[in-house]
Formats: structure tokens, sequence, C-alpha cells
């Protein structure tokens, strides 16, 4: 039996297993310990178990050994390297633009002893990145290692938020789906919309891996939509399946109520199934018996679209106003009739009030003439006016008092 210590790194996103030895470790305590790469720094993920043979057998490669557990001072050399990684990006950024324009570089790992470095990056080709390496390697004087990575183990790295409001799979789990297809989504009944169906790296959304098992089993005993469902009523059409609830939609009637049935108390018919000409090997589910109809409709499972979508209809003398407003019977509007009878005397129009405002807001050349105000050009107009009408016209001269 050997003691099996699950640690994770600094950039490890699962816990890797190590071999404990004799070391007593606690959960969330700082440890060193040595991999493929070097020495890295790493915590404890979780308890420690003994594993047997057939358990190590599985693994792909070796066990390697816990070092030690972590010192103040290993804590505090793990906190300058996290720095020094920091402080390189910039730097990575800089040189790969000057030598490859299409490299993306994601982030910069430094190790624990100080003695190499990771570059992480991603590129829709193989990069040839020999003149990176020698100008990282004189900025840095350390062995630089070039690692290309694809689109869902940068996202792995950033991190970030999807669409359900969680953290994204990669990261949180730590894992990334060998293989995902459209045939998932499809199995799911989901819209084969690209904007839906694939997360933050453009790929398909690593969670239509996890319950693509459970749908594709469901969906075997279940149904089909559009098939047809004998019922005590008549005939019935499947509108939906439900797997999180593992119910059965099926509408029937000309009034299409909707009933919602469990799967487990559906039948199957080959006498139905022959009359519609289908096959009676692999018999779906085709048929809801009476028990379970009525069971149904006592827990009020059905819903009528006629109560949903009918329109109160108008009667009598009730009409509608020209503008989005209904008006009502005996509902009395100011200077308007009721629908039964005349103006009311309350509902008259009121008097128009003088205006003192207005009346005083007049041009400054405004002369008085009773109640009524003038400018001086209009009483002269008038007065020229009366002049000409006044006078008669002379022998040899027209109207206005000129010679022909």
């Amino acid at each position: 039996m050997t003691k099996i210590a699950p640690v994770k790194t600094v950039k490890a996103n699962t816990s890797l297993w190590f071999d404990a030895g004799d070391l007593d470790i606690k959960v969330g305590q700082n440890v060193i310990v040595e991999t493929a790469r070097g020495i890295e720094f790493g915590t404890l993920d979780s308890e420690i178990f003994e594993a047997t043979d057939e358990d190590l057998k599985v693994l792909k490669s070796d066990l390697k050994p816990v070092k030690r557990i972590a010192t103040q001072k290993d804590v505090e050399q793990a906190d300058e390297m996290a720095q020094k990684s920091i402080d390189a990006f910039p730097i990575f950024q800089k040189h790969a633009k000057e030598t490859n324009e299409d490299m993306v570089p994601i982030s910069v790992e430094y190790l624990h002893d100080g003695r190499k470095a990771v570059f992480y990056f991603s590129a829709p080709e193989r990069q040839d990145f020999r003149d990176l390496v020698k100008k990282l390697s004189s900025e840095f004087h350390l062995r630089v290692d070039m690692r290309q990575i694809n689109e869902r183990e940068k996202s792995a790295q950033v991190s970030g938020i999807g669409f359900c409001g969680q953290e994204l799979c990669c990261a949180r789990l730590g894992r990334c789906p060998k293989h995902v297809s459209i045939k998932q989504a499809k199995e799911q009944g989901m819209a084969l919309n690209p904007e839906n169906i694939s997360g933050m790296c453009g790929k398909l959304l690593c969670c239509l891996e996890y319950e693509y098992e459970d749908y594709k089993e469901f969906n075997s005993r279940a149904p089909k939509l559009k098939a047809k469902i004998s019922t005590p009523e008549g005939e019935a059409v499947v509108t939906e399946v439900n797997m999180p609830r593992e119910y059965v939609e099926v509408k029937i009637g000309e009034n299409e109520k909707r009933v919602k049935v469990p799967l487990d108390m559906m039948e199957t018919d080959s006498k139905f199934a022959k009359s519609l000409g289908n096959e009676t090997e692999n018999l779906r589910p085709n048929k809801i018996g009476k028990e379970a109809w009525e069971k149904v409709q006592e827990e009020n499972s059905v819903i009528s679209l006629e109560s949903v979508y009918t329109t109160q209809t108008l009667k009598g003398s009730e009409k509608l106003a020209t503008g989005v407003v209904k008006t009502l019977p005996n509902v009395k509007r100011r200077g308007s009739k009721t629908f039964g009878g005349e103006k009311s005397e309350e509902n008259k129009p009121r008097p128009r009030k003088n205006n003192r405002r207005n009346n005083q807001k007049r041009s400054k050349n405004a002369v008085p003439k009773g109640n009524v105000y003038e400018s001086n050009k209009t009483q002269t107009v008038r007065r020229r006016t009366r002049k000409l009408d006044s006078s008669a016209a002379r022998p040899g001269q027209n109207s206005s008092g000129l010679r022909k």
C-alpha cells in the first residue's frame, strides 16, 4: 500500500498524485514536490489516502515523491517567483510581437527554484520560436520552455464567468473534455445557434458533455416529438419532452388542451402502433391509461389555450376610443355626452376667462381705443381707408382722386 498525497501546484487546475512517504501532511499545508518539469511549490488539496497496486497501474507515469513540507523561506520564495512571473510577461509580449506576429502570449510561470521559466502562448499554426528563445534567454538568464496551448487550455488559465454565472468549467473543475460534438447539443434539444452553444474559447460548451448520457438514456425510452399518443379523450400529439422532470406534454382536442404526464405513467399499445403503421419492435410509450389520465386531471396539469388566449368581446353600446383607451359605458367625460344621456351640468365647458397677462403683453407703440389695443400703423391705415370711402369721385377723376 502506498500513501497518496493529492497536491495542487500553481498552474495545475487539478490535484496531482505524489508519494507522501512517511510525511504527516494536513489539508491546506504547503509542500515542495518534484515533477517532470522540476521542483515546484504546491498545496495539499485533500486527505492522504492509501492506493493499491491496481490503482497505481492506471497511472501513465511513476509517482514522484513529496520532497518536504514547505518552510517560511519556501513561502517567501514562492511569492518572489510569482512576482517575477508577472514582471516577465510584458517583456514576453514585446519580444513575441517583434519575432512572431501570429503568437499570442498567455502567461509566464517561474518554477520554484528560479532556474527555469515556462512561457505559454497560443497560435493558429505551429510557430518557429528559436529566435524568440534566444532573446528571452539573454534577457532573463535562465532556461526557457516555450509551450503552445489550445483555446480550451487558454480559457482554463485565464478563467472567467460563463453564461450560467459560474466560473468557467475548465478553470473550476480543472479538466477539459476530450471531444464535444454538435450531436450532443442536438440530443439535448438545444437551439443550434453558435452564440448559445459556444463558450468564451469559441469552442462548444464543456457542459454539453456532462448531461449527454442522461439525455441519451431518457430519449431512448421516451416518445419522440410530434408522435401520436392514445388517450381516453382521443388522439393526442407530443409537444414537449422534459428530461430533468421526466414528463411528456401532449396536446389534444380542438381547444388544444395541454396535458403533462409523467413518463412512468405511460404505457405501450401495439394495436395503436399497428393502426398508425409503425413497427412494434422496440416500441416507445404511446398510450395514457384511464387511471393515469384521471390522476393527471385531478392534479390540475391541464392548461387550456382557450382560457389563455381568449379576448373579451364588446357588446351593446360599447365602443373603442380613437386612441388606445377603451371607453366604458356610464363614464362621464368633460364636454362630451354619456352613453345614455345628454351633457350633464357638471361637465359643461366652463366660460373662458380673460387673460390679463396676455392683454398686457403688447407692443410699445400700442394706443388704447376703448377696450381694444391698436398700433399706430393700424390706425393710420384705417383713417386712409375711411377718407377714401367718404370722398366722392369728381368729374375726370376716379374714386381714388387721380386723373384718368
